[in-house]
């Protein structure tokens, strides 16, 4: 296997590693879950949550650029609402 594909699949892995903290993160704690039901997307999660001044999960930053976007918003879509 060379060595750029070894990379992207450990990109792969860290990415979902991180996006998959979360939700467990946000599934775990009552107040982050309660706050997700009255939301529509990621965006608007990390909106309410940064007027508390909470700007991360878990020691992740909500801007980390390895963060899943896309499935973070299903998650808050979906399985929240």
């Amino acid at each position: 296997m060379e060595i750029v594909s070894l990379v992207l699949i450990q990109m792969e892995v860290n990415h979902m590693n991180k996006t998959s903290t979360i939700i467990n993160r946000i599934q775990a704690v009552d107040n982050f879950l309660n706050l997700a039901y009255f939301c529509e997307s990621w965006k608007d999660f990390i909106e309410e949550l940064g007027e508390w001044g909470v700007y991360s999960i878990a020691k992740i930053d909500f801007d980390d650029k390895e963060l899943n976007v896309d499935l973070l918003d299903n998650f808050i879509l979906k399985e929240c609402n």
